[in-house]
């Protein structure tokens, strides 16, 4: 009688569960070349929108008065030193001072401003889409088209640039566990740099159009006795409006997918704008769950991140009272001493929404590695390489006639 014994096999979760990939997120986000990315990013975009407002100061727009003065804050404008203001510095020379502060700060979520709340994913998303948003408010004269038109493809020439290189890093990493390196990754994004910035350009562009084609149509509702003709050709602004609302919605919710896309396949904007239309459309309800784990995770991860920052400068500030006596570090009669205390603070905050940035994208290039997966039953590690990374790759091996193992070429190298 034959003993059947059984095999026990180690589980591979993210085999069952592929979106655990979700969680290797945190881990880019935190890595040094990444919010070195974001943080530059941020104050470019900061930097090209105060130029932007200073060419429609004066305006008699309010519309686009009001969202100048929310433009001209720096990134660090908004960013808060974590109850620091409460402790006394003098009280610490004698070891009196309370941990009343600390406590405070564990127990809450840290906070990035107005524009970078509810966590990496909606609040990235609220960010990055705000000024094409109010781009198509329904109180947008000519001279907030102008603006506003201004500010989003500034936005989208600084973030093709420095997103790109994140979600290549990240695309790398998360699909074959391959580091990328700051400047390698800024110098292979150069290459596709114009893939990256024309693929949320595009849309807008077929927008533009079509609203160029309904304005003509408008144009005869001035007329009064052509009234007739507006009204014979109304199927055709009911067919411009389904476009629109096609093209808007599915843009509004799949664009984080494009960028992903040009950095794992290395394709162009058109084949970017495709994949996101299609996998949103065949899979919504798994994408609203990626989303959906991806916020949750981006929320906690954000408290540990807040949580460390705010920390690193309450114990900085603590330790160094001990030394001072009295008054704050940043409150010294001294201007460039406090100036140079308050730049350093302020690299410090800029970590959290740097993190918020870096967590967006590379869970987007995370998010769509598994939307390639769903809808087109391609693995995880497949991704394209550009000719210097191929380089770097291991040659493939072969077997001779005898079952020696070889580098292929060798024989090619040998005959000649």
């Amino acid at each position: 009688m034959s003993d059947d014994r059984g095999t026990l096999r180690e589980v591979i979760w993210q085999d069952i569960c592929p979106w655990l990939i979700l969680r290797r997120t945190f881990r880019l986000a935190i890595s040094l070349s990444v919010l070195l990315l974001c943080a530059v990013a941020l104050v470019g975009v900061s930097a090209g929108w105060k130029v932007i407002g200073t060419l429609f100061d004066g305006t008699d727009d309010q519309v686009v008065g009001m969202c100048i003065a929310d433009y001209q804050d720096w990134p660090w404008a908004d960013l808060e030193i974590p109850d620091r203001v409460e402790m006394n510095f003098s009280s610490l020379a004698d070891g009196t001072v309370a941990a009343g502060p600390l406590r405070r700060v564990a127990g809450r979520i840290p906070y990035v401003g107005p524009w970078l709340t509810g966590g990496p994913v909606p609040g990235v998303w609220a960010y990055l889409t705000d000024p094409f948003v109010r781009l198509f408010g329904a109180d947008v004269s000519v001279v907030g088209l102008a603006y506003f038109s201004l500010c989003c493809l500034w936005e989208a020439l600084v973030w093709a640039l420095f997103g790109g290189a994140v979600t290549r890093i990240a695309a790398l990493d998360l699909a074959r566990e391959e580091r990328l390196g700051l400047l390698k990754a800024l110098t292979e994004q150069m290459k596709k740099w114009p893939a990256f910035f024309l693929a949320p350009v595009l849309p807008l562009v077929l927008v533009l159009i079509v609203v160029l084609a309904l304005w003509a149509v408008g144009l005869l509702l001035r007329v009064t006795w052509l009234a007739w003709l507006v009204g014979l050709l109304w199927f055709l602004v009911i067919l411009g409006g389904v476009f629109l609302a096609i093209l808007l919605l599915g843009l509004a919710i799949g664009w984080p997918l494009m960028w992903p896309t040009i950095s794992t396949e290395r394709t162009d904007a058109f084949d970017a704008l495709s994949r996101s239309f299609a996998y949103v459309s065949q899979r919504p309800l798994y994408y609203i769950f990626l989303v959906t784990v991806a916020s949750m995770l981006g929320v906690v991860g954000f408290l540990v991140v807040g949580v460390f920052v705010d920390s690193t400068i309450l114990f900085g500030h603590w330790a160094i009272g001990w030394g001072s006596g009295s008054g704050q570090p940043d409150e010294i009669d001294n201007s460039v001493g406090a100036s140079l205390i308050g730049f350093w603070q302020g690299c410090v905050l800029m970590v959290k929404p740097a993190f918020q940035l870096g967590f967006f994208w590379s869970a987007a290039t995370a998010i769509y590695l598994l939307m390639r997966r769903a809808v087109d039953a391609t693995e995880m590690d497949e991704i394209s390489l550009d000719e210097d990374e191929q380089s770097d790759q291991l040659p493939p091996m072969t077997t001779d006639e005898n079952g020696v193992l070889g580098v292929d070429g060798d024989e090619n190298d040998a005959e000649e």
